[in-house]
């Protein structure tokens, strides 16, 4: 049986040990490295005015610059969409906006008013694949889908999993952080972690540093 002052000094050891596998300061234990409910999302999205217009949103920059990595005939599969802000700004540009999928409530119902006539869905990435061929027939949308990842795959405990259910030879393109922050369970310091992260799964032809984040376009490989 340990006694008190063993017992400190294992749990110190253990909470630095814990700080330098996440290569995180101790303040950041409590808001990061777990995965952030539905809930929470729909609390967060509720109050947030960061997200109220294009021009309040700190990620306009980035939409952008994953926009342009788009081919424009192809149809945006949005993973993790948010409230819609993404899709706002791709159909201004003229692009194919295919759906939105997001699992908090609040974030899709602000989604559907911010830009109506698009299909968005409630739904948890990590819960299983989604058939994209399928709902473009059933849509009459024609173009090949390109699933985009915006500052999502961070948030998701899961990630690689979900990145092995996309159809193999499917188009790719998306952002992650270099950053921690509320919801992130990870985060990426560099371009080799991102390869060696999602690089048996995505044959990369685009993978390059901008800003705080790192910003990819890939094929998902067959095997």
């Amino acid at each position: 049986m340990l006694k008190g002052s063993e017992m400190r000094t294992l749990k110190r050891f253990l909470k630095a040990a814990f700080c330098s596998a996440l290569d995180v300061t101790p303040e950041w234990i409590r808001v990061i490295a777990f995965p952030k409910s539905a809930a929470w999302y729909d609390a967060f999205f509720e109050r947030s005015v960061s997200y109220a217009t294009l021009n309040d949103c700190p990620w306009r920059n980035l939409y952008s610059k994953v926009l342009s990595m788009v081919d424009p005939s192809m149809q945006i599969m949005d993973r993790g969409c948010g409230p819609g802000l993404l899709a706002e700004m791709a159909i201004a540009r003229g692009m194919h906006y295919a759906n939105g999928i997001d699992f908090s409530m609040e974030a899709i119902h602000a989604a559907e008013e911010r830009v109506p006539n698009v299909s968005f869905f409630v739904s948890d990435l990590e819960r299983g694949p989604y058939d994209d061929e399928s709902f473009l027939k059933h849509k009459h949308l024609s173009g090949k889908p390109c699933q985009v990842f915006v500052e999502v795959l961070e948030h998701l405990k899961d990630d690689r999993r979900v990145i092995e259910w996309i159809p193999p030879g499917t188009r790719v393109v998306g952002s992650v952080p270099k950053f921690w922050s509320r919801g992130h369970v990870r985060r990426f310091k560099n371009l080799d972690s991102v390869y060696h992260r999602y690089g048996k799964f995505l044959t990369f032809d685009m993978l390059h540093t901008y800003g705080d984040f790192i910003v990819f376009r890939a094929i998902r490989r067959s095997f």
